[in-house]
């Protein structure tokens, strides 16, 4: 299970967005968006990495952001666009 909070990203017709990867307050992550396109961005914290390699393992990544430092954060980021729809 893949678990996160999910919604849409407003201003766009169908693109869910995966965050919050933290267990105790989490939603399965095939319910949102009407496209079956999901985007999620990630950090190097151990929640990131295990959810963006069960994201890796059951669906398909249609795109991979390269690596950028957040000059808020100081954190190296990168972001994915999955298809939902394309299970393996």
């Amino acid at each position: 299970m893949i678990k996160g909070f999910v919604s849409n990203v407003v201003g766009t017709c169908g693109l869910g967005v995966l965050y919050g990867f933290k267990a105790g307050t989490t939603h399965e992550a095939f319910m949102v968006s009407g496209t079956g396109f999901c985007v999620a961005g990630f950090t190097s914290h151990i929640k990131c990495e295990n959810t963006y390699n069960k994201i890796k393992e059951k669906y398909e990544i249609v795109y991979q952001s390269p690596v950028r430092r957040n000059r808020n954060s100081g954190n190296d980021f990168f972001f994915i666009i999955f298809d939902m729809r394309a299970t393996k």
